[in-house]
């Protein structure tokens, strides 16, 4: 992991990182293909709020079109046809999931966790790998 956490746009808030990237590098598995992923954000963005996920495969590739949100097309591109997508570039139409929607629902989901009455929607294991990635990607926890 490699991060890069500038302070560009906000100097009067000097330990804000408004300006950054960070890239994970993933080590080839057996039989399989290594990979980077990288997240970044620039604060100093003037228009239109450059929200984009994106996803590089060794058999496809997927691109929420903006706008992000609510995010309503996909471009999918397939090395070959599988699970009722052709092979080649497409265009998908997703349903529309707005914060207004997706965070009171994984709000409930929370509580009802909490309160015993369901299993959480992801192991701790999960969960404790992406706060752990989190720190040392802003140099909290030794890269």
């Amino acid at each position: 992991m490699t991060s890069f956490l500038r302070n560009d746009a906000t100097p009067a808030v000097p330990r804000h990182a408004d300006n950054t990237l960070v890239v994970l590098e993933f080590e080839r598995s057996a039989g399989g293909a290594g990979g980077l992923a990288m997240i970044d954000i620039a604060h100093m963005e003037v228009a239109p709020p450059a929200r984009r996920f994106e996803v590089y495969g060794t058999r496809g590739s997927a691109i929420v079109l903006e706008p992000f949100e609510p995010g309503t097309q996909i471009r999918l591109c397939l090395d070959e046809a599988r699970e009722g997508y052709a092979r080649g570039e497409q265009v998908v139409e997703v349903e529309p999931t707005p914060r207004t929607i997706s965070f009171p629902r994984e709000l409930a989901a929370f509580i009802a966790t909490i309160r015993g009455e369901q299993a959480p929607d992801r192991p701790l294991d999960h969960e404790l790998l992406v706060e752990e990635t989190l720190h040392r990607a802003i140099g909290q926890l030794p890269a």
